[in-house]
């Protein structure tokens, strides 16, 4: 049950919520350790500060034994060693507050509109992309804002970087891709050939690591090569998704089989054909990252359509957290 004083101090502040104006904080110990917490972490995982983080911060309310390292699950911001009227400025300071996740590698929302061929990561890891064509030819109505519509002809480049390759070198590491695609039927020009979503995959030079597809018959699909003996790991959704905005995810999680990727498709986990050669592990290559694209006799099987909001990270996403980022902006 929330506690009365609990109830009274959010009310007092209230205001400052509701008219998104910046509350004046309360001398706090170590305001500076409080906002690096936050960079980490909200108080129930999904990364972004609302009513479920205040159910879980009103648990502790007072509470003065607060330590390290759980500072009360998170709740004791200024880690001071007691959840009070300090903590609670902050809480509302971050009132409705996305919080970056520390794993995510790259997030490209690809609303870019200028005469110029700069695409941005937003993610703060600065993996800024290069398009093929000034973004304002690319630039289309979106599912986040605006979106790239690639067209069968178009891509963007990011530079290859070791973040990018989910491996140890003896072992895979765990990672997942989030997007907004808008699937549409294949025309003459795509036939038999996959539309890709994302990839860091050069077969010219035989550096092929990872790839995310809609396969020619509009089948999701994610696929890992371990080229050093000739192996493959891959996983398709069992049943075609529609024409039209879909959010679609791929998670892996390092197991070296086809059972350890899972598709979703708008938030729900879907039934899938694993399949599995000869595989040990991916290795890191010098391929850069493709956008609606790989590099198959140069820059090629190009996205059908449109690209939106297209996240990269370094972990298996739980299905809570990929139906949370569904959510944010669920299909119309």
């Amino acid at each position: 049950m929330v506690k009365p004083a609990i109830i009274f101090a959010f009310l007092v502040l209230a205001p400052a919520i509701i008219f998104a104006q910046r509350p004046v904080y309360l001398p706090a110990p170590d305001l500076e350790v409080a906002v690096d917490t936050l960079e980490l972490t909200d108080l129930n995982g999904d990364w972004i500060f609302n009513f479920e983080d205040f159910a879980v911060f009103s648990a502790f309310w007072l509470n003065q034994t607060c330590s390290d390292p759980n500072w009360c699950m998170g709740s004791d911001f200024d880690a001071s060693g007691a959840v009070d009227s300090n903590d609670l400025s902050i809480f509302c300071d971050y009132w409705l507050t996305r919080i970056a996740d520390p794993c995510l590698v790259a997030h490209w929302p690809l609303d870019e509109n200028a005469a110029n061929t700069f695409v941005a990561d937003v993610s703060g890891n600065n993996h800024n992309g290069t398009a093929t064509v000034d973004t304002s030819v690319l630039s289309a109505p979106g599912q986040v804002n605006t979106c790239f519509d690639f067209n069968y002809a178009d891509a963007v480049s990011i530079v290859d970087h070791d973040a990018f390759s989910f491996t140890t070198g003896a072992n895979d590491l765990p990672f997942s891709i989030t997007a907004w695609v808008y699937v549409t039927t294949p025309g003459v020009e795509v036939n038999d050939i996959p539309q890709v979503i994302i990839s860091k995959w050069d077969f010219d030079i035989q550096d092929k690591e990872w790839l995310l597809v809609i396969r020619p018959d509009l089948t999701l699909s994610l696929q890992l090569v371990d080229d050093d003996n000739s192996g493959v790991v891959k996983a398709k959704t069992s049943a075609p998704l529609s024409e039209g905005w879909h959010f679609v995810a791929s998670t892996y999680d390092a197991t070296g089989v086809g059972d350890g990727i899972a598709l979703y498709v708008d938030g729900v986990k879907m039934p899938q054909t694993p399949s599995a050669g000869t595989y040990v592990r991916m290795r890191n290559t010098a391929a850069d990252v493709y956008l609606g694209a790989r590099i198959y006799a140069g820059i090629n099987d190009y996205f059908e359509d449109r690209v939106d909001d297209l996240r990269l990270f370094s972990k298996c996403l739980t299905p809570t957290e990929v139906s949370d980022l569904y959510s944010i902006y669920p299909a119309p």
